[in-house]
Order: structure tokens, then sequence, then C-alpha cells
């Protein structure tokens, strides 16, 4: 699998992680802390996402 689709998946992976978790952990449909929590996680998850599929791509394809 190529980079350039690895950072989509991995910036998706984050967003839907992001936003459940922040929206259950602040449950106020109403507010901006679940927004504001989304995104943030989102940043936070994206990276780590990068990272992981990175590995499982490379040993993957080194067997």
């Amino acid at each position: 699998m190529k980079s350039r689709a690895i950072l989509p998946l991995s910036i998706l992976g984050a967003f839907f992680l992001g936003f459940a978790v922040s929206i259950v952990l602040a449950p106020d449909p109403t507010g901006v802390l679940p927004l504001v929590g989304g995104v943030v996680l989102t940043g936070v998850l994206s990276p780590v996402f990068y990272v992981g599929l990175r590995r499982i791509v490379a040993s993957n394809g080194a067997t």
C-alpha cells in the first residue's frame, strides 16, 4: 500500500475514533466540547494510526 493511501486511512480512522470517544466523554450534543475534543483527538490519533499502519504494511511486505 502506498503512503498516499495510508495517510487518508489514518486520518479517517482517527476521526471516527476521536469523535466517538469525545461524544462518550462529553455527551452534550449542543455544546462545543465534543466538537473540540473530537478535533483534538483526531489530531493526536492521526500520527499514531499513520505509524501503526506503516508498520503493518512494512511487516506484510517483508514476508
